[in-house]
C-alpha cells in the first residue's frame, strides 16, 4: 500500500471514529434531557396533598372572623387561614410554616381548586414572622365560590413565584365556614348591618367608578403630611336606592380622628353606586364597607 493510501485509510478511519462518538454523544444527552424532564414531571405528579392535623377553629377577633386549620406535621406543617371583616363577599387568606421560602415581599400566586379546576390568580405578599422561623404568604380578596360548589373533598394547590407549591386536601369546608359566617354576621351586627338581609340580596350596591379614584394623594391633608401622618381607615357608607350615600360612619378607627373625619367626607362627596336590588328585582337601599390606606410618598 502506498504511503498516500495509508493516509487515506488513516484518515477515513478517523472520521468515522468521530462520527460514532458524535451519535453516543448527541445521543447520551437526548436522553438526559428526557429523563430530567421526565424526573421534573414525576416530580410534579408526586406532590401529595397534605391532610388536616387539626379541627376547623374560629376565631372571634375585635375587628374581623378568622377561620384556621392545620395541614401536615413537623416540618411541612402549613397554618391555612381566612379572614373576613370589613368584606361581605371575600376573605383574606394566608399560609404560614417553615417551609415557606424566603422570597420577594411582593409576589404571584396562583391557587387552583380540584375537582373543579377553578383557578385564580393574585398579587400577594410574602414575609416573615418577627421572632418565629415561620413564613406568611398572604393574599386578599379571595373568592371561595368554587369551593362551596364543589363537592364535600377538595384539594387546595397554592404556587408563589412558581417556585413554592403547596397542596391542601380541604374537607367538612361548607360547614365550617357557616360556623363563621355566624361570627362575621355578629361582627356586622355591631356595625348596625343585617348580614341575613345582606346575603338575601340579588346584587349588592356597585361603585360607579374605581374606588381607589375617590381618595389619593393629591388629598392627602397637608398638614398630616407635614408631620408624617398615616394610617388605615375602614369606613361604611348608607346607601339609598338611588345609589348615594346618606351617611359615613368610621369602623375601624386611624387612631387619627382628623384623618377618620376627612376620609368620610371625601366618600360622601365622591362616592356613587348602582344601587343593590333586592329579591323582587326593585333598588334598595344598602351598605358598602371600604378601606382608604393613607400611605407617606417614598
Amino acid at each position: 500500500m502506498s504511503k498516500a493510501m495509508r493516509q487515506w485509510a488513516i484518515w477515513s478511519m478517523f472520521m468515522i471514529a468521530r462520527t460514532i462518538v458524535q451519535m453516543l454523544l448527541a445521543s447520551w444527552i437526548t436522553g438526559a434531557v428526557a429523563f430530567s424532564v421526565a424526573q421534573a414531571q414525576t416530580q410534579a405528579v408526586a406532590l401529595e396533598a397534605l391532610r388536616p392535623t387539626s379541627q376547623w377553629k374560629v376565631e372571634y377577633a375585635e375587628r374581623e372572623c378568622r377561620l384556621t386549620r392545620n395541614f401536615g406535621t413537623d416540618q411541612d406543617l402549613i397554618l391555612f387561614r381566612l379572614a373576613r371583616g370589613t368584606s361581605f363577599t371575600n376573605y383574606d387568606i394566608m399560609l404560614a410554616g417553615v417551609s415557606i421560602p424566603k422570597q420577594s415581599t411582593g409576589v404571584d400566586i396562583e391557587i387552583t381548586i380540584s375537582p373543579q379546576n377553578s383557578t385564580q390568580s393574585f398579587k400577594g405578599e410574602n414575609r416573615d414572622i418577627p421572632n418565629r422561623k415561620e413564613r406568611i404568604l398572604r393574599w386578599y380578596d379571595g373568592d371561595l365560590i368554587p369551593i362551596l360548589a364543589g363537592p364535600k373533598n377538595q384539594e387546595l394547590f397554592v404556587t408563589s413565584d412558581e417556585n413554592y407549591r403547596v397542596k391542601l386536601k380541604i374537607d367538612d369546608f361548607p360547614a365550617a365556614l357557616k360556623a363563621m359566617e355566624t361570627c362575621h354576621d355578629d361582627l356586622l351586627k355591631g356595625w348596625g348591618i343585617d348580614g341575613p338581609q345582606m346575603r338575601s340580596l340579588v346584587s349588592l350596591a356597585e361603585p360607579r367608578m374605581n374606588p381607589e379614584e375617590w381618595a389619593n394623594i393629591l388629598d392627602y391633608p397637608d398638614d398630616m403630611l407635614r408631620d408624617g401622618i398615616s394610617g388605615i381607615v375602614s369606613f361604611k357608607l348608607d346607601i339609598d336606592a338611588a345609589g348615594l350615600p346618606t351617611k359615613c360612619l368610621v369602623i375601624i378607627s386611624s387612631k387619627t380622628p382628623k384623618l377618620d373625619q376627612h376620609t368620610c367626607r371625601l366618600m360622601m362627596k365622591r362616592a356613587k353606586f348602582k344601587p343593590a336590588i333586592a329579591a323582587d328585582g326593585t333598588a334598595t337601599a344598602s351598605h358598602y364597607i371600604n378601606r382608604v390606606r393613607w400611605s407617606l410618598p417614598d
